[in-house]
C-alpha cells in the first residue's frame, strides 16, 4: 500500500492531541466537583489511549512496507483494539458545561474505528484505491479528534 508516508507527520502530530497527558495547569480554571470527577476518570484512560494512538501512527507509518495481508491483519487488529480501549471513554458523561465539547470528541471516535476497518478491508480486497481513500479519511478523522480533544483540554485546564 503505497502513498501512506506523506500523511504520517500530520497523523503523528494528532497523537499528542488525541491522547493528552496528565496534570492541571497552574492557571487552570476552577473546576466544579463534577468537572474534577470527569477529569479524574478521563485521565485514568489516557495511558491506554496514548498506547493505542501511538500504535495507529506506527502502523500508518509502516503501512507502505506491508503486504496486503499484513495491512488486513494489522489494521483489523487496531480497529478491534481501538473499539476496546475507547469503550470506557465513550461511557464517560461530561458535565453539562462541557457536553458540547465532549460530544465533538465522542462523535469522532467511531469514525476512526471505521477508517481502521476500511484500511483492513483494503488489504483483504487488494484495493489500493480503497486504501488511499481510507487512509485519507483516517488522517482527517484522527486529526479532527485531536482538535476536539485539544479544545476540551483547554477548557478543563489540562496540559501535556
Amino acid at each position: 500500500m503505497r502513498g501512506w508516508g506523506r500523511a504520517v507527520a500530520v497523523l503523528a502530530g494528532a497523537v499528542a492531541l488525541a491522547a493528552p497527558g496528565l496534570g492541571i495547569a497552574a492557571s487552570a480554571p476552577k473546576l466544579s466537583a463534577a468537572e474534577e470527577r470527569f477529569v479524574h476518570a478521563y485521565e485514568a484512560l489516557v495511558p491506554t489511549l496514548n498506547s493505542t494512538s501511538n500504535a495507529i501512527v506506527r502502523a500508518y507509518d509502516d503501512a507502505s512496507r506491508y503486504t496486503d495481508a499484513q495491512v488486513a491483519v494489522v489494521f483489523g487488529g487496531l480497529a478491534s483494539r481501538w473499539t476496546r480501549v475507547t469503550r470506557p471513554l465513550l461511557a464517560l458523561r461530561a458535565p453539562a458545561a462541557e457536553s458540547a465539547l465532549w460530544r465533538s470528541v465522542t462523535t469522532r471516535v467511531p469514525l476512526v474505528e471505521a477508517d481502521l476497518a476500511a484500511i483492513a478491508k483494503a488489504g483483504r480486497t487488494h484495493s489500493a484505491s480503497l486504501g488511499r481513500s481510507a487512509g485519507a479519511s483516517l488522517e482527517r478523522d484522527f486529526n479532527g479528534l485531536g482538535v476536539a480533544v485539544r479544545r476540551l483540554r483547554r477548557r478543563l485546564g489540562l496540559l501535556r
